[in-house]
């Protein structure tokens, strides 16, 4: 969880492959599912989550590619559309020319998602980050001193436990049980 109790996700793409925008957007899917369903049931306002995606993997050839164009575009409607008003902030970690590329795409934006977005490159992770969560939860590949990675986070392993437990049941509450 970050500073302000939120629910905290990370995502890290190495690169856009062939075919990988479904696999992309149905994990998107889920984790918010799992954030708000399982993680973090508060009613909103209180329910709000900050995302981080590390794109630092992502090449100026994927960045061209059709594909992968496509695929930004479906998620920033998926955050417009279903996510906006429970998304906190989203911090892209990413090579400068992402700056240069969300200044042309920043206008096709909604205002109000776009005001929730900030780029920045590794050099300026740390700080960006302790705005929103306290040092001992920031992994420490990213400057912290938390976990090395967000895969080894609390988090991350509860929601492991949880896919191993349930399979491939749909995200229910554990109390929906009864």
């Amino acid at each position: 969880m970050g500073r302000f109790g939120r629910a905290v996700t990370a995502f890290r793409e190495d690169g856009i492959l062939p075919d990988h925008a479904d696999h992309v957007i149905r994990q998107f899917v889920f984790h918010m599912e799992y954030i708000f369903n399982i993680v973090d049931t508060s009613a909103y306002p209180k329910g709000k989550f900050l995302r981080i995606y590390d794109m630092m993997g992502i090449k100026l050839k994927d960045i061209a590619d059709k594909e992968a164009v496509d695929l930004g575009y479906q998620m920033m409607q998926m955050l417009e559309q279903h996510y906006c008003e429970r998304m906190a902030r989203a911090i892209v970690i990413a090579p400068p020319i992402f700056s240069t590329i969300w200044v042309m795409v920043r206008g096709l934006v909604d205002p109000a998602t776009a005001e929730k977005i900030k780029i920045v490159t590794p050099r300026k992770l740390r700080a960006a980050l302790l705005e929103e969560m306290d040092i001992d939860v920031i992994p420490r590949c990213w400057g912290g001193n938390g976990v090395s990675d967000w895969h080894e986070s609390e988090m991350e392993q509860a929601l492991w436990e949880w896919v191993r437990t349930n399979g491939q049941r749909s995200l229910q509450r554990p109390d929906d049980d009864e």
